[in-house]
Formats: structure tokens, C-alpha cells, sequence
């Protein structure tokens, strides 16, 4: 019996430190790639914010805050000229609803989330980060909160999103959503240097929705667009003005491929590259939202 008792209590005494040496070993704790799904290049597609939401941010910020970048790695996070170094992430899981009203008083029924919610701080308290999947999540920023893609992955979290029948149609070429990263036009006309210089700057970053439904960018908001495409000599069309001139617009072929819309007119370059004039005269190019930051394809210098 002695025996017997023996044994049962060495029994017991090594499945305890097996339980503690779980516990305590990487093993036990959460795996390495616990935080894979916030990790890498993001770029911020829509402002999410609910109703009720308050933030010191204008709305100006708000638009120059769509389509800038977002990086996330276990030695720093980056976004909006934040850095946080050694961001030490911790998350949990909470009820959506409950969640949202104690720390943000909001309704989160207008959110792109489900019932449950994952929360990811860093210990420099700047953002909050919401994984909803591998490919989408919210960030907080200051009150407000936007949804965010990863750079290169198929995800279509944009407003706008294409048909298969557009992304093969004669304007799959322009049908997509952009991001302004250049301008340039001329300093005369009925709008100063100044206040041209002024807009380029805040169309900066912003994104453009082209699809068959709509042309969109900023104030200039087409429903149902009329797209005309044409095959135009550079010199011809632009009548021999600056926009023709040696060193001006140099992306623009001396054949040109023209699409006239009521809202400006888009001249695609390539599937990476898009320039865009508005009625005012001015040019912005516009390269693809949501791709690979590999690819170095830049439009028009930011004068």
C-alpha cells in the first residue's frame, strides 16, 4: 500500500510540473505568429466612423487620410507621422456592442464588424487596431476609425467595387479605385497659381472611384457617367497649348487614349497609371489603391 501511495503522489507531483513548465514555456504562452493578422503594409480605404463619433480631425484630414499607408511589425508601428517603437501589441476579445459604447460611447451597429471584436493596443496608446480578417481591419484615430487593406492582397473593401464584365469591358483600363499621388497644370487661367497649388495639395493621397455607376473624386461626383473613348494625336487634341509642350505630361503619348466624361476627362497610360483633368484644366495622376508597395509606378511630381 505504502508503495502504491508512493507512486500515485509522485504521479501527481509530476503532472503539476508539467502544467507549470506548459504554462511557462513558449509552448504554453501564445504562438509567434499570434499577431499575423495585423502584421505588414495597410492602406487605409474608407472612413468607418458610426454616428456619434468625435474627433479633433476635419474633415480635410479625413480625406487625406484615405489612401495613405499603415505599418505594423513587432518593432514598430507606423501610420499618420506616429511611430511606436517596440509596440509590445496585446489583444483581447470582446462583445462588439458593449465594447464600443464603454470606450468610444458609440453604436457599433454601423461598423463592418461581427458580434465579437478583437482588440489590439500598443503600448504608446496612439491606435487601436480591430482585425476583422487576414486581409481587413479598423483602426482608431483620434475618435474616428477607418478601415484598412492590406497592400497586394486581392481584398475589395473599397466602396467601390468592379463586375467582372467591367474589369473586361472597353474601359477596364480606368474602372477601379485609384489614388491621387501627383499633379500639374498651368499657373493662368481663371483660378490662381496659388489656389491651384492649394488643391493639388489637398487631393493628395485621396481616392478615385471610377466604375459604370460613378466618377468620383473629392467634390466632383458623376452618377451614371457617359464615357467617350477616343483615339487622339497629342499635339491635335491639345490644340499646341502647355500641355503639349516638351516636358510637360511626360507619360502622354503622341497618340493619345482619350475618355471624356462630364466630370473630366481620364487619359489611361497603363493598368498601373491614370491621369485625370478636371474642368478647371488641372492634371492628377492616379495610381492603383490597393497596390503592391514593390511596385514603384509614380505619376506626376507633386509641384
Amino acid at each position: 500500500m505504502g508503495a502504491i501511495k508512493m507512486n500515485s503522489l509522485q504521479y501527481l507531483r509530476a503532472l503539476i510540473a508539467l502544467s507549470f513548465s506548459l504554462y511557462f514555456s513558449p509552448m504554453g504562452a501564445q504562438p509567434a505568429d499570434s499577431d499575423a493578422d495585423i502584421l505588414g503594409k495597410w492602406r487605409i480605404v474608407k472612413h468607418v466612423s458610426p454616428t456619434g463619433a468625435t474627433s479633433s480631425l476635419t474633415e480635410r484630414d479625413v480625406r487625406r487620410l484615405i489612401g495613405q499607408p499603415m505599418s505594423v511589425s513587432a518593432e514598430l508601428f507606423e501610420f499618420n507621422n506616429h511611430q511606436c517603437a517596440r509596440p509590445d501589441y496585446r489583444r483581447n476579445v470582446e462583445d462588439t456592442v458593449d465594447y464600443f459604447y464603454r470606450e468610444w460611447r458609440v453604436n457599433s451597429d454601423e461598423m463592418p464588424i461581427g458580434a465579437r471584436i478583437t482588440v489590439v493596443e500598443n503600448r504608446c496608446g496612439n491606435n487601436v487596431l480591430y482585425p476583422t480578417n487576414k486581409d481587413h481591419l479598423i483602426v482608431s484615430e483620434d475618435g474616428f476609425f477607418f478601415e484598412a487593406v492590406r497592400v497586394g492582397s486581392n481584398a475589395a473593401a473599397t466602396p467601390e467595387s468592379t463586375s467582372t464584365s467591367e474589369r473586361k469591358g472597353a474601359n477596364a483600363d480606368i474602372f477601379g479605385t485609384w489614388t491621387i499621388d501627383g499633379a500639374d497644370w498651368q499657373g493662368s487661367g481663371k483660378d490662381s497659381e496659388a489656389t491651384k497649388k492649394s488643391r493639388a495639395a489637398i487631393y493628395m493621397g485621396m481616392p478615385v472611384y471610377i466604375s459604370a455607376r460613378r466618377f468620383f473624386y473629392n467634390e466632383n461626383q458623376c452618377k451614371n457617367p457617359t464615357y467617350k473613348r477616343s483615339r487622339q494625336q497629342k499635339t491635335v487634341y491639345f490644340h499646341g497649348d502647355w500641355r503639349a509642350a516638351k516636358g510637360r505630361l511626360p507619360f502622354l503619348q503622341n497618340m493619345l487614349t482619350v475618355v471624356e466624361t462630364n466630370c473630366g476627362t481620364i487619359y489611361p497610360i497603363n493598368r498601373k497609371l491614370i491621369l485625370i483633368e478636371d474642368r478647371s484644366g488641372m492634371f492628377f495622376s492616379a495610381v492603383p489603391l490597393l497596390q503592391d508597395e514593390r511596385d514603384n509606378t509614380h505619376g506626376l511630381s507633386a509641384r
